[in-house]
Parts: C-alpha cells; structure tokens; sequence
C-alpha cells in the first residue's frame, strides 16, 4: 500500500514532520518523529484523540497556527478581503457571517493578551 504522508522540515532544523491525519498516525511511528496540527484557542481538537494517541506512540507534537490563522490576532474583521488564492476562503468560520459572530472573541482576546503582557 502506498502511503503518501507529507513531510517537510521544521524551520532551519533537521527536524522533520509529518502532517497526517489520526488515521494514519500510527503508521507515522516510521515516517518522521512529529506530526503537525493546528492547535490553538480555537481548535482545541487535537486534545480529544490526536495528542493521547501521540502519547502513547511516543511520537512528537508540534502545534502551529495558536492565533487561529490570524482570527484572533483582532485584525481580521467581517469586512476583510482575502486574497483569492488565500485558503481561508474555503474555511466555514472565515465566512463574513462568521468573522462577525466571532468578532467579539476575537477583541477578548487581543485586550487580554494587551493588559496582561503590553501594560505590565
């Protein structure tokens, strides 16, 4: 059966990862020592199955996109356009009616990151 994982390397390390899908990942014990996911304030997923199954595996975590793909750096608004080759057009909480209904955690938590780390 063959297999196709995308790997690629971690910034300017050595460290390579894997980015797969639970299914998979426990055929990822060969193909590289991490797996990439998003993780963030917002997709909490890898907390239910990915990061237990890791665990147990021994296999690496690494976690990327923490502001949510830019949403909760507060500078994403309903009225923002993307870019059309931009992947956050295909993306159901980056509709219009959804940056707009989010926008208020969005502002949460740019004003706790401001008053807990800027004013201190």
């Amino acid at each position: 059966m063959d297999i196709n994982i995308q790997k690629r390397k971690l910034g300017n390390s050595n460290l390579e990862v894997s980015a797969i899908g639970l299914g998979c990942m426990g055929m990822s014990h060969g193909y590289g020592p991490a797996v990439q996911s998003e993780y963030s304030l917002w997709w909490r997923e890898p907390e239910t199955k990915i990061l237990p199954t890791l665990e147990e595996l021994g296999i690496g975590f690494v976690p990327f996109s923490p502001l949510g793909k830019g949403f909760l750096t507060s500078h994403i608004t309903e009225n923002t356009s993307f870019d059309s080759s931009d992947f956050r057009n295909t993306v159901p909480r980056f509709t219009p009616e959804n940056r707009k209904a989010n926008q208020g955690i969005s502002k949460q938590v740019h004003d706790e990151i401001y008053n807990h780390f800027i004013l201190k």
